[in-house]
């Protein structure tokens, strides 16, 4: 298109310039004039044609602009709240009206801070979601909705999958998300934040551990923004890893061009599903169905409009995906040479004779190609979400979720304790969970001291019937005790877990912005953050008197926590700004859960008998009782005392006294139930402390930035490291907050025009990140067990500690693209010398030689042996685009390498417990395409393929040792009407 002759025909004013820019990043030094002669001076600046029509401009003003800032992002603030867009078409601006009803404030226009651009200094909601994470002066990552759609892959996590420094956890049994950050992850370390609203539940996965689970239905998102690492903000109270935030279907996401009405459709098929079968002795098949022959099905509609002070969405999701199939290569990467011993009996003596067996590990659960059991999901969501617009400044939005899920699940412990070679099918689990919240924002356009303020109030509530009980927990509601773990009506009452949780938050927060020609810009973030967190079994659980007799409840408990937060950001010059700021947090528990111990006596057994020249008569016995330190001396001994009550069987009992023997025998301590318990209340704690952070932010020229930041963060223990429960010990330890001190260096590139037409951006991170104090369940010593106690407890070790590197990128040139980014972790251990010592001083323990103080597994029984991340991971997307846009074709290609650890099962300070063991995954590479038209403006259709090559693989910190899913195409028709 001749750009100069499309202006001349329609009468529109062009100013021209040299072909190309002469530099990516402009620095500005332009006063308050009007619109036209800034974008005149924009133009002329970065070498670009400026085509606009002179009416849409006149009597607009533009604000003072000092500072670095990219051709997009200063177009975007000028022209904020004017009606007007910008478009780049190569070396050309051009300007034109708004063609829909949207506002101005939602095209992504950059609100500086002050009058000019600094690093850091600006408002992130403001800015292009695809520049953010190289703006942003800390480690970022923005995904929107086309990405979300493209790479929804069969599970939850899939959407979360390839992304520099991010793993999902268990992403293949339980039908939620578990992020790991940086290997951190699991007790709110990481919150995920949907629509201002958090919801997440520990679940029990028996000797594999524990989980994390934020249930989301990803085709009812949006947009997603992970932070790593802390956040000093509402949502960043108690996250040590970082935060996930993500923001449901919006007005934009449904309308058309122009609209103030719309509907949108999107529904499909996916191969590689088939129906779960109902028995629970199932064979798995081997044929998995193809595209037309599958019973995987979605359908999801969305309604939209957008009116001049109201805008409304209200959508529903319904997904049925049944078991699907593992993948047909590289099943042979999990099998292990195996020593075992054959002892043979030759001539009176045995003999050991070892050899070398394959054994298959994992993969022998899992044939190439057949179907996985236990792995179907099928959820239903509903969305509704009006927002009224009070007025140009100021806005509320009020949002109802509905998520109800039927899906998949087996036990972990059930795999670890196979001996067999196929698993069980069993029933399905259930979620049903209701989130409520209202987010209101205001911005003054005269008042610095409120230039963002924000309220925000949710509510969630989870009610769950799902097969991730304890058999030794579980409240039997009356039922007899099944004779084997392994039936299925075994299964409903050893596992069946039907619980409630509930959650209540409110935060609000502000900005303030000062000025002045002394001393440059200095803005201060601040804000109060709420949240009522309660466990407890659901509204159907009768206990039995049997279940409280023996403790045999779930956890239940109410946790608040409350947070202050400040951020101050100076910038004293147009190149360079400093930060710092602190969160002070307070918070406390209440167990609800009295623990029963039952009453009994402690004694020994004295057995009386008298002797003679040929016989040995055994008279009777008599009790040995301790004093009231438990011990057993001379001054409570009836043989020393003569006082004590002999038990003569059918002759009755008679005083020792009277009792004629010479010789006595004593028997083990026993003991004898009285009849009555003691009941110790619910645990309860409280604690608070302070989190400071410190960062310097810079430009070094027109196309680097650079930050240095150091992050302090407190997290309070969970709710479910502060009752009584599966898992741990009946002891509740002091624990003390977890203190994370994480530094991070970082360096960003943009440019719109590296070469002749190229795009590029791309940022480089290395971090060292400690987290002090970190909790996990650990071993503790016998003098605080009882003797039906297991020897493990929650408390502190001395620091779970992460450092390495981080690289994402994105490059455009014509109608290609390219997304490259890779993570390397050049450390990943804990350390707890505490715990160490304890190995070391057990003689059944400590066999192997030294045992350090630091392992990159943990010890044993730690639930950190399975949030250590792959070493190194290395993603690409690559696709180009045709016929106008309106053809994309692409591929993503994965490698996931295997973490760098040191573990051995043959090692008892790793293994002692048999617990938590660490779950040896190996390195696989995924392929998948993807071909994307559209048909026409109101329809397009997708077509992907996911693990294109069909690898057999286990994903990263796969804690349930599911197999994942072959090869998968899937199939999208969207129409807007």
């Amino acid at each position: 298109m001749q750009l100069s002759s499309l202006a001349l025909a329609i009468g529109l004013s062009t100013v021209g310039v040299e072909a190309y820019a002469s530099s990516d990043i402009l620095m500005l030094d332009i006063k308050p004039q009007p619109l036209e002669t800034t974008l005149n001076l924009i133009a002329t600046q970065a070498n670009m044609t400026l085509v606009f029509d002179p009416k849409l401009v006149d009597s607009l003003t533009a604000p003072q602009l000092q500072g670095p800032a990219t051709v997009r992002d200063v177009l975007m603030q000028v022209l904020n709240n004017t009606g007007i867009e910008a478009t780049i078409d190569g070396n050309t601006i051009i300007l034109k009206k708004l063609s829909n009803s949207q506002s101005a404030t939602e095209l992504s226009a950059l609100s500086v801070v002050g009058s000019y651009i600094a690093p850091g200094m600006f408002d992130e909601a403001s800015v292009e979601s695809q520049d953010l994470p190289y703006l942003k002066t800390s480690s970022n990552v923005q995904l929107n909705s086309g990405y979300i759609e493209q790479f929804r892959g069969t599970s939850a996590g899939d959407m979360l999958k390839g992304i520099p420094g991010v793993e999902v956890g268990e992403a293949r049994n339980g039908g939620a998300i578990d992020v790991n950050i940086r290997g951190v992850q699991g007790q709110n370390r990481v919150p995920v934040v949907v629509d201002g609203s958090i919801q997440s539940t520990t679940v029990y996965r028996g000797y594999a551990g524990i989980a994390d689970r934020s249930y989301i239905d990803p085709d009812l998102i949006s947009t997603v923004s992970i932070d790593k690492g802390p956040t000093n903000s509402a949502q960043g109270m108690g996250a040590v890893g970082g935060v996930v935030v993500m923001e449901t279907l919006k007005s934009d996401d449904i309308l058309r061009n122009g609209q103030q009405h719309g509907v949108r459709i999107k529904g499909g098929m996916q191969s590689n599903s088939i129906d779960a079968q109902s028995d629970f002795d199932a064979t798995p098949r081997n044929d998995a169905p193809d595209l037309v022959t599958s019973d995987g099905e979605f359908i999801n509609i969305a309604y939209a409009t957008a009116q001049e002070g109201f805008d409304l969405v209200v959508a529903a999701s319904h997904r049925d995906i049944g078991n699907y199939f593992a993948g047909n290569d590289g099943r042979e990467r999990y099998f292990y040479d195996e020593e075992v011993s054959d002892w043979k009996q030759i001539d009176g003596e045995w003999v050991e004779k070892k050899r070398i067996v394959i054994n298959e590990g994992i993969a022998r659960f899992y044939k190439s190609g057949e179907e996985v059991l236990n792995t179907s999901n099928k959820n239903t969501s509903v969305l509704v979400k009006p927002t009224f617009h009070i007025n140009d400044d100021s806005s509320l939005e009020l949002s109802y979720r509905k998520y109800k899920a039927v899906y998949g699940e087996i036990m972990a412990s059930q795999i670890f304790r196979n001996t067999g070679d196929t698993l069980k099918q069993w029933k399905s689990s259930e979620q049903d969970i209701d989130t409520y919240s209202a987010r209101y924002k205001y911005t003054s356009p005269d008042n610095p001291l409120l230039k963002n303020l924000k309220v925000n109030l949710w509510h969630t509530s989870t009610d769950s019937k799902a097969y991730n009980g304890s058999v030794f927990s579980n409240p039997r509601e009356g039922n007899e005790r099944p004779p084997t773990h392994d039936c299925e009506s075994c299964v409903d009452v050893l596992y069946l877990a039907k619980t409630e949780s509930l959650r209540t938050g409110f935060d609000i927060s502000n900005q303030s912005i000062l000025q002045g020609t002394d001393y440059g810009v200095i803005s201060f973030d601040y804000g109060y953050s709420f949240q009522k967190e309660s466990i407890g079994p659901g509204s159907d659980v009768q206990y039995s008197q049997e279940d409280i007799d023996t403790n045999r409840f779930h956890r239940d408990g109410d946790r608040y926590e409350s947070s202050v937060f400040l951020q101050t950001k100076w910038s004293p010059v147009d190149w360079l700004s400093f930060e710092a700021g602190g969160r002070y947090s307070w918070f406390r528990v209440q167990e609800n859960n009295d623990y029963r111990e039952e009453d009994v006596r402690r004694f020994k057994e004295i057995f009386l008998l008298k002797q003679s020249d040929e016989t040995l008569e055994r008279i009777g016995h008599v009790r040995w009782l301790p004093d009231e330190n438990g011990d057993y001396t001379d001054a409570n001994d009836p043989r020393v005392t003569g006082v004590g009550t002999v038990n003569l069987g059918e002759l009755g009992s008679v005083d020792i006294s009277e009792v004629d023997y010479n010789l006595a025998f004593l028997g083990f301590e026993t003991q004898e139930s009285l009849g009555t318990y003691t009941v110790y209340p619910g645990a309860s704690r409280k604690q608070n402390g302070f989190a400071p952070n410190f960062a310097v932010n810079m430009q070094l020229s027109e196309s680097w930035l650079a930050y240095a930041r150091y992050s302090e963060a407190l997290r309070m223990p969970s709710i479910m490291e502060s009752t009584r429960g599966w898992s741990v010990s009946r002891n509740i330890l002091d624990i003390r907050p977890e203190h994370a001190k994480n530094k991070e260096i970082g360096f960003s590139f943009i440019s719109d025009d590296l070469f002749t037409g190229l795009t590029m951006r791309a940022k480089v991170a290395y971090f060292d990140n400690k987290i002090e104090d970190y909790i996990t369940r650990h071993t503790i010593s016998d003098d605080n067990l009882s003797a039906t106690d297991i020897g493990l407890a929650m408390g502190n070790t001395d620091s779970f500690n992460t450092k390495g590197f981080e690289f994402q990128s994105r490059f455009e040139v014509g109608g290609f693209y390219a997304d490259l980014s890779a993570t390397y972790y050049t450390e990943a251990e804990l350390c707890d010398a505490e715990v160490a010592q304890t190995f070391r001083d057990n003689p059944y323990a400590n066999r192997q030689g030294d045992i350090p103080d630091c392992s990159k597994t943990g010890f044993s029984g730690m639930y950190v042996a399975n949030h250590i991340p792959p070493q190194k991971s290395v993603a690409a997307i690559l696709g180009v685009k045709f016929l106008d846009d309106s053809l994309d074709i692409g591929t993503r290609i994965t490698y996931t390498g295997k973490p760098d650890t040191d573990y051995d099962s043959k090692l008892s300070w790793q293994n002692y417990h048999g617990s938590a063991p660490h779950v040896p995954t190996v390195a696989y590479t995924l392929i998948d395409a993807y071909i994307n038209y559209k048909i026409t403006d109101n329809m397009d259709v997708n077509f992907n393929i996911a693990n294109l090559t069909n690898e057999f693989y286990l994903d990263a910190l796969a804690l349930s040792l599911i197999a994942g899913p072959g090869r998968t195409s899937q199939l999208t028709f969207t129409a807007r009407f």
